[in-house]
């Protein structure tokens, strides 16, 4: 394991996640988080365009083995944060809403570590 950079804008955007996954585990109502939420989908989505033109130019048999995973995961998770804060926006105290969105932010924490990782 191998300590890789990750960009200052990412960095603020996944503590913020992790806020916001505190505020859902203590059951706390919170403002509408769309605006939030498409700005940390618009980093990860930035993030996910330069891993992709990175792997179009790669000779690197490792990163063009794990990127098309990491780059679904990101995916994958960005769209269950989406989901999930429309769901929120209906009713805040959604179940099935604040678990979308752990597991949202939770898979683009990962996600965009993996995609920086393998960059």
């Amino acid at each position: 394991w191998s300590y890789v950079p990750i960009p200052t804008a990412v960095r603020e955007d996944a503590n913020s996640l992790l806020v916001l996954r505190v505020f859902l585990l203590e059951r706390v109502i919170w403002p509408d988080l769309v605006e939030s939420i498409s700005v940390v989908l618009s980093c990860v989505s930035n993030l996910a365009n330069v891993a992709e033109s990175t792997a179009l130019q790669s000779n690197d048999a490792v990163f063009i083995r794990d990127f098309p995973s990491a780059l679904s995961a990101v995916n994958t998770s960005s769209s269950s944060l989406n989901e999930a804060v429309l769901e929120l926006r209906t009713d805040p105290y959604s179940s099935q809403g604040r678990r979308k969105l752990i597991t949202g932010a939770k898979g683009i924490l990962t996600g965009t570590c993996d995609l920086a990782r393998l960059g």
